[in-house]
């Protein structure tokens, strides 16, 4: 008799008999880890491009809001007083940008004009997605 017996269909291993039935659970089991695996790993490729993503909105949207600033203060010799005037100019003037822009996670982005850094310029940044001003994740701009 040797590790196969073809009478019985068992596997013989060691001193007992693994019945064929605990053989196919075990392969499935190692298949549904597998298949788990693979899907953990894809879930967590698309969470981080999804996050990357929010980050590129947030960079453009800073990018527009400093264009627009700048041409504010081209056409006004000021700073705007918030994104609010932006987006309604006094003397009912064209507006810089069509509303007053959020970050992709829903709060509204900080706004310093001038800027603290470079007084000619605008200061905005965003808390990033966790909400908290110095947790790892803020959004600046240094246009």
């Amino acid at each position: 008799m040797g590790l196969f017996d073809r009478r019985k269909k068992d596997i013989i291993v060691g001193k007992g008999v693994a019945r064929p039935h605990r053989h196919k659970l075990r392969r499935r089991l190692e298949v549904g880890v597998a298949v788990a695996l693979c899907c953990t790993a894809v879930v967590l490729a698309a969470w981080h491009e999804h996050r990357e993503a929010d980050r590129r909105v947030a960079r453009l949207d800073m990018e527009l809001v400093v264009t627009a600033v700048r041409r504010f203060r081209q056409d006004h010799g000021r700073c705007p007083h918030d994104l609010g005037e932006l987006a309604h100019p006094p003397a009912g003037g064209v507006p810089y940008i069509a509303r007053e822009p959020e970050d992709p996670w829903g709060r509204p982005y900080f706004f310093q004009c001038p800027g603290r850094w470079d007084e000619r310029d605008v200061d905005i940044a965003s808390r990033g997605p966790d909400g908290e001003w110095d947790g790892g994740d803020d959004i600046t701009t240094d246009l």
